[in-house]
């Protein structure tokens, strides 16, 4: 049988791990990006757009307001996926004993 390799294959098993592990920590890790994300995100769109277009339908907003909100929108995921990441790493690798034994509940 063919052996999963990859940084894809690994993430995605630690990310099912964490969450089977402890899904309220990491619903907790996926609310407080998501909150970083809106404060980074909201205040640069709003002032570009208004929150009329932020808000509602986005009606053909002018090419400098919306590179503006993208480029806020690219730097709020740029400051938050690195925050998910380290939260399914550090909850998804299982805990550590004093010792410097991992904890897998496994035999």
């Amino acid at each position: 049988m063919a052996r999963r390799r990859g940084a894809l294959a690994r993430g995605t098993r630690v990310g099912l791990r964490a969450v089977r592990a402890a899904p309220a920590t990491v619903l907790a890790g996926v609310v407080a990006g998501g909150a970083v994300s809106a404060v980074l995100t909201l205040p640069a769109s709003v002032a570009a757009l208004g929150a009329g277009q932020v808000l509602g339908p986005l009606r053909d907003p002018d090419a400098g307001a919306f590179a503006v909100a993208t480029v806020s929108d690219v730097v709020a995921s740029a400051a938050t996926l690195p925050f998910l990441a380290l939260v399914l790493v550090l909850v998804g690798a299982g805990r550590v004993r004093d010792g410097g034994d991992r904890v897998t509940g496994e035999p």
